[in-house]
């Protein structure tokens, strides 16, 4: 790389960083000492990395967001430094926590038999949480490329109902071949 591409490199980054600055009004990361357990859901998703020799963080820092009261950092599970999509570096989001559906008695008949609809009220930790990536990804997203990773019976919905707090969303099902087919693609 030539001398002043670097510079005009450095700019850019320098750029980007006040940007940063300027919409959240503090240190854009914060490197916290105390981790919380991983769930199975993660133990999973990180035995699956391991096998397939992936380099990664667990919850290795928290980016600070736009300030207000309900968002105001995300620590993301997994980040991929060595991976890149879009020349982005890669971050995986399994979350198993979700609103259930909610179940129905339909009467069909003289038949009556239980089927499980879409919540007509969402559960106020899956606003939050789907909040804080969407503040992430507005903020950080010409940076990273977040994949959420959820379980198969709530794929769909969380597809549909939260358009914009991710950059791709897998079915936890599918991860061994997701994973591998990642795996192609990164240095």
């Amino acid at each position: 790389m030539q001398p002043t591409a670097r510079l005009q490199l450095l700019r850019d980054h320098l750029r980007f960083w006040k940007r940063i600055y300027d919409k959240i009004q503090r240190p854009p990361i914060v490197f916290d000492v105390v981790s919380r357990e991983e769930s199975t859901f993660e133990q999973n998703i990180r035995t699956e990395l391991e096998e397939l020799r992936f380099l990664f963080a667990f919850e290795p820092h928290s980016f600070n967001l736009a300030e207000d009261q309900r968002a105001p950092r995300y620590t993301p599970d997994f980040v991929l430094p060595n991976c890149r999509k879009n020349g982005k570096i890669v971050i995986l989001e399994p979350h198993g926590f979700w609103t259930r559906l909610e179940r129905r008695v339909v009467k069909l008949g003289h038949e009556r038999f239980s089927i499980f609809v879409r919540p007509t009220r969402l559960d106020p930790d899956e606003l939050r949480f789907v909040d804080k990536l969407r503040k992430f990804r507005n903020t950080w997203g010409g940076l990273h490329h977040l994949i959420l990773i959820v379980p198969s019976s709530v794929k769909d919905r969380v597809e549909e109902d939260h358009r914009g707090a991710f950059d791709e969303i897998w079915d936890g099902g599918d991860v061994p071949k997701l994973l591998f087919d990642l795996r192609k693609r990164c240095n």
